[in-house]
């Protein structure tokens, strides 16, 4: 029987504990989950079996919901899931299409987070019978393998263009190459890190219309969409925040636990604001912004950044002064069509799977 039910009634849950960023090993043996999208590093040890559900607690990926098919260890900022009443797998599944949801259940404005007691309360749709969910099991996980294997080819064309990358522009850090170094600052006409969270309180949010703006957060960076979201301002607040809008052609980072995942926004995406969690970079004529996607990509590493819990960026100072070598746009062109193409062939690949 499919009934709407709480968490709290089909599963226990805690959270895990803290580990210095710091002293996380490169060699360690298991993942450290702490909140995010992915693990934060390795550790020696674990705390929690495989074969769990878990769920964000806090930062600006609070609310996504992980399955961890290994032991691993959880961090003081991650919500893991245990006696489940049922198939994991199921509830996983079923915790999953109702992410969006999850999400908006959070509080906090610089830092925001899930109460565990707003979390026990969540309702979602649960069948109660084993067999209807051993059967749901198998019909998502055929799909989630196809959506895997196109994943794979995607990653197969991405690696093509690092290496073409490499290849005419030499590695970022030597500059075999020779070009001019510059720094971000130089090629961009500004760079904004998102506003203060008091600014941005949940409180502000409206249903969207005509008249709304869009709040850009940090799961936009991440999920590579401009279309997500449900957070709308005002037109009186969007003046107000005026200097943090953004625009098509624009490129957002994210700044905050998950760091360093960028993406532009295309042709036709709503006007709106960045949030607290997301940095933005307006190009200026120097350079294009393929060669300054992949260049950050190849080079996010190198960003500073601050705290043992939830990780930030340390200041937009910082990142304006990051060193970048600027190819000239006779290269810069050439660059740009080969991952055209490469585009071009993504789609006939896709089509013809």
């Amino acid at each position: 029987m499919k009934r709407r039910i709480c968490i709290n009634e089909i599963a226990d849950y805690s959270k895990g504990q803290q580990i210095n960023g710091d002293d996380l090993l490169a060699d360690g043996k298991y993942d450290y989950l702490n909140g995010g999208i992915n693990p934060s590093g390795k550790w020696s040890d674990y705390n929690v079996e495989g074969g769990t559900v878990t769920i964000s607690e806090g930062g600006n990926s609070s609310g996504y919901v992980n399955y961890m098919n290994s032991p691993f260890w959880c961090g003081a900022h991650c919500y893991y899931l245990y006696n489940v009443k049922g198939n994991t797998r199921y509830l996983y599944y079923a915790l999953k299409s109702q992410q969006d949801k999850l999400m908006g259940i959070r509080s906090g404005a610089c830092m925001p987070n899930i109460k565990k007691s707003d979390l026990g309360k969540f309702e979602v749709w649960f069948d109660t019978d084993i067999n209807e969910q051993v059967k749901v099991i198998e019909v998502l996980e055929k799909v989630e393998n196809i959506i895997q294997a196109r994943k794979r080819q995607l990653e197969a064309f991405d690696q093509l263009i690092k290496a073409r990358f490499v290849e005419m522009f030499g590695d970022p850090e030597l500059n075999p190459m020779g070009w001019e170094q510059v720094t971000l600052n130089d090629v961009c006409s500004s760079i904004v890190r998102g506003p203060f969270g008091s600014a941005l309180k949940k409180e502000f949010f409206v249903e969207p219309d005509e008249t709304t703006y869009k709040v850009y957060e940090q799961k936009h960076a991440i999920q590579k969409s401009a279309s997500i979201g449900t957070y709308y301002i005002t037109e009186e607040k969007y003046q107000e925040l005026k200097r943090f809008e953004c625009l098509p052609g624009d490129i957002l980072m994210s700044c905050s636990g998950t760091m360093g995942e960028l993406y532009q926004l295309p042709d036709g995406c709503e006007k709106g604001v960045i949030n607290q969690a997301l940095c933005k970079f307006t190009l200026n004529e120097r350079i294009l912004p393929i060669c300054f996607l992949v260049y950050m990509k190849q080079t996010i590493g190198n960003l500073e950044t601050k705290g043992s819990g939830i990780q930030n960026i340390a200041a937009v100072s910082y990142v304006k002064q990051m060193p970048i070598n600027l190819p000239p746009m006779d290269v810069q062109n050439e660059f740009e069509q080969f991952v055209h193409q490469v585009d071009k062939s993504k789609v006939v690949d896709i089509k013809a799977a």
